[in-house]
């Protein structure tokens, strides 16, 4: 007799969620080598080198998602165990698969639609580095829409094995589809390195205001509540953070080292002979996440040692405006303290740009209202989805 019956149904769900995991992982990578392809060495044609790692990427991540929601369907017919009306949804009235799944494969679906659609645009408008252009904003929503489904993925698993009969290894009191989502709010959080530059300052009455921080605010408050309401665990955001801390020189090393094996490989010049430089802003830049995750969870920390039970994380909301202030002062405080500690040290024309290292700290404050809007309602959506998270097992 089987000890665990639903096993080979815990196996494949989280294999598969694992699959995932690499090829969305291989394509944020893409997607970095991409952004400062556009910026060093034009767009010269559609099949680029980095456009084949990020859409390889995505595409093989959709088929892995379709696969396996044909494969839970079957199993589901077959009345598999593990696979029920509690750990599926239908779609369609003919498919039944978990939610996370379907969420990926739609997401995947909306990004591979946007790739022809926003080379379309280029041939029609030239180069364009932005953010802003219908199709990038199009991928993005893909992306992120994938990106929420494969937590449920894995919040589901956790979900499972932490309600399971059979009780699971656990590390640091945290069992491995835990584990695993933590690592993917890392990746998401890195996610929001790559267009942050994009969020060029306005100026607002001759006074250039930056933009930046309510892109940080975003991830931050709803990736590190979010993480907290579904592990319920202290030190749970400090993980991400870290795991993100590891992701970012990672990143950044391997774009400029992408870049110039590209430019000598296929003899394309630098525009305007401008080389790539590792950006050391970036590799810096955990620190913020460090601060929120130390933040939130010494406020849930002192919660439960209030309530003398493990619970939820309550206001959230508060939470979220705090990290909104730091998002305003502590990157560009980064980027000053690093131009002044190290002099002659070169930085993107982009981040200098965007961050505005030379700004004065009372210009900070135009952008303080509408980060704080951000923070709030993200630490909100995060902490609901997070307790959603927390006992959803479909």
């Amino acid at each position: 007799m089987n000890p665990q019956p639903d096993l080979p149904e815990r196996r494949l769900r989280r294999r598969g969620a694992l699959l995932m995991l690499y090829f969305l992982f291989q394509a944020e990578f893409g997607l970095a080598w991409d952004r400062s392809w556009h910026d060093y060495l034009g767009r010269n044609q559609f099949l680029i080198p980095p456009h084949i790692m990020s859409y390889t990427g995505i595409g093989l991540t959709g088929l892995v998602a379709l696969t396996l929601v044909l494969i839970e369907t079957v199993r589901y017919y077959q009345r598999k165990p593990g696979v029920d009306a509690s750990s599926t949804i239908q779609v369609l009235r003919v498919f039944a698969a978990p939610t996370g799944f379907v969420m990926v494969g739609f997401g995947t679906l909306i990004d591979l639609i946007a790739a022809p659609l926003d080379n379309y645009w280029h041939t029609l408008y030239g180069i364009d580095v932005t953010l802003w252009s219908p199709f990038h904003l199009m991928g993005l929503t893909g992306s992120i829409f994938a990106g929420v489904g494969l937590i449920y993925v894995f919040a589901s698993e956790a979900a499972i094995a932490s309600t399971s009969e059979h009780v699971p290894r656990r590390w640091l009191g945290l069992n491995a589809p835990e584990w695993m989502a933590l690592f993917f709010f890392a990746v998401l959080i890195e996610l929001s390195f790559i267009g942050l530059t994009a969020f060029k300052p306005v100026l607002l009455n001759s006074v250039p205001v930056i933009t930046y921080p309510a892109a940080l605010a975003f991830p931050a408050a709803f990736c590190l509540s979010g993480a907290v309401q579904l592990t319920r665990k202290v030190g749970s955001a400090s993980l991400v953070a870290l795991f993100v801390w590891g992701i970012a020189p990672l990143l950044q090393i391997f774009v400029w080292w992408a870049l110039h094996t590209s430019s000598t490989f296929w003899h394309i010049p630098f525009r305007y002979g401008q080389e790539p430089v590792i950006n050391v802003v970036f590799m810096a830049l955990p620190i913020y996440f460090l601060l929120c995750a130390l933040l939130i969870d010494g406020v849930f920390s002192w919660q439960n040692r209030k309530k003398r039970a493990m619970s939820a994380l309550q206001n959230a909301w508060l939470i979220g405006l705090l990290m909104a202030i730091m998002a305003v002062f502590v990157p560009t405080g980064i980027a000053r303290l690093l131009y002044l500690l190290v002099p002659g040290l070169a930085f993107p024309p982009d981040v200098s740009q965007a961050l505005l290292i030379d700004t004065t700290w009372p210009t900070l404050l135009w952008n303080l209202p509408l980060t704080l809007l951000v923070g709030l309602a993200s630490a909100l959506a995060g902490s609901a989805l997070g307790a959603k998270w927390y006992w959803n097992k479909s």
